[in-house]
């Protein structure tokens, strides 16, 4: 297999799906990437998941910024090469602009499936 990302660093935003996450991240591992997951949802909840999916995020705002303001803290105290956001369906535009502001120089990939 091809080491085309070694030594390189990918912070993986991805919802947790069947396991999904856990193959991307562990294929990004073996072609030589570190890569740090980060769930794109602030839990798992079926309720939690609903509301997100119906379009009611606006009952779970708090919790939502609570998330993305520890995962933008934690994310911008180490350089990546990569943004990797997977189907995003609940991270807020202004903690996006947030993490683009710490990471300028990395690479931001969006991947809709």
């Amino acid at each position: 297999m091809k080491k085309d990302l070694k030594d390189k660093t990918i912070l993986l935003i991805d919802a947790k799906f069947f396991g999904y996450e856990l193959e991307i991240k562990s294929m990004l591992e073996n072609m030589g990437a570190e890569v740090d997951f980060y769930n794109e949802r602030p839990n798992d909840s079926f309720l939690t998941r609903v509301i997100i999916r119906v379009g009611l995020k606006k009952i779970i705002t708090s919790q939502i910024n609570k998330y993305y303001n520890h995962l933008v803290i934690e994310a911008n105290k180490k350089k990546y090469d990569f943004v990797l956001i997977i189907s995003p369906e609940t991270i807020p535009e202004s903690h996006l602009a947030a993490l683009r502001f710490g990471h300028i120089e990395s690479k931001f990939i969006l991947y809709m499936w």
